[in-house]
């Protein structure tokens, strides 16, 4: 089974400057590959017409320092995945650790965290990873396994808080072909404007006639430490999708399935919850 790219190599690459044409790199060592590394580009800017920043980068790569591109793949802020090395060549951005990990390029800005769009790009590619390794795949940060600041403040926060796990029921979504990112965040709940959540309370939120949502849930007002599980429905699942710590506001983003309309909000603890709709299927 081939990993899945919604942009392939062939997209962005110019003549005599393809990654092929700049390495001698064996193929992709599935045997030995037991880690996903996330990078940034340690850049205050990004152009956002990501065939031109990867032209750019390979060019540099290639007549400056006289090899390819070391990533496997690239994500954009618009949750676009763009082949790289893929599986065609290991990676060659991890020093010493190339031959265990899957490297993805995280197109941020500055120190910026990866935004849901990109979020829900990095779960769907952990995913087909681990689906096709026979290893146990870790997530890290390039800081992890390395003496840098890579992958930034924003991204290694969002990875020690496993923001880039998949989410149980992710099979639901069909990200190359069912996927609708809204231009705009649609905010369904806020219950600092209705009643705060209860301990062990179960509420139901309208969010619309899909099969799942992609959604940015917030605690604050927290009264103790607690979790919330968001379901489409049934018994709750033995989850969290976030964890929270009294008078702390923390985030997370997540797929979640959708029935009849609503999804089911499980908190343990006393607290504020604000949930905006970010894509659906």
């Amino acid at each position: 089974m081939s990993l899945k790219y919604h942009k392939k190599a062939s997209d962005w690459e110019l003549p005599k400057m393809e990654v092929a044409s700049h390495t001698n790199s064996p193929p992709l060592p599935w045997d030995t590959i037991d880690k996903i590394a996330f990078h940034y580009t340690g850049g205050d800017t990004v152009n956002r017409d990501t065939a031109k920043h990867l032209q750019d980068s390979q060019s540099y790569y290639a007549r400056v320092r006289g090899y390819s591109l070391g990533y496997n793949c690239a994500i954009d802020q618009d949750g676009v995945v763009w082949e790289i090395r893929g599986e065609r060549f290991k990676c060659a951005a991890n020093k010493g650790r190339n031959d265990e990990t899957f490297a993805i390029h995280m197109l941020v800005e500055g120190q910026n965290p990866a935004n849901p769009a990109m979020v829900a790009a990095a779960r769907w590619m952990v995913t087909q990873i681990r689906n096709r390794s026979l290893n146990h795949i870790s997530i890290v940060g390039h800081n992890d396994i390395g003496n840098t600041q890579c992958p930034g403040l924003g991204i290694s926060e969002q990875i020690r808080l496993g923001v880039f796990e998949p989410n149980i029921h992710e099979d639901v979504v069909d990200q190359e072909t069912s996927m609708v990112i809204l231009g705009v965040a649609e905010r369904v709940h806020d219950s600092r404007q209705t009643v705060k959540h209860d301990d062990l309370e179960i509420r139901s939120v309208y969010v619309g006639d899909h099969k799942a949502v992609f959604v940015n849930l917030t605690a604050t007002n927290a009264e103790s430490g607690g979790f919330v599980t968001l379901y489409g429905g049934g018994h709750v699942p033995n989850v969290s999708n976030l964890n929270f710590q009294k008078s702390k506001d923390i985030c997370n983003a997540s797929w979640v399935p959708v029935q009849d309309g609503h999804i089911s909000v499980y908190t343990y603890g006393r607290v504020d919850l604000v949930i905006d709709k970010q894509a659906v299927v």
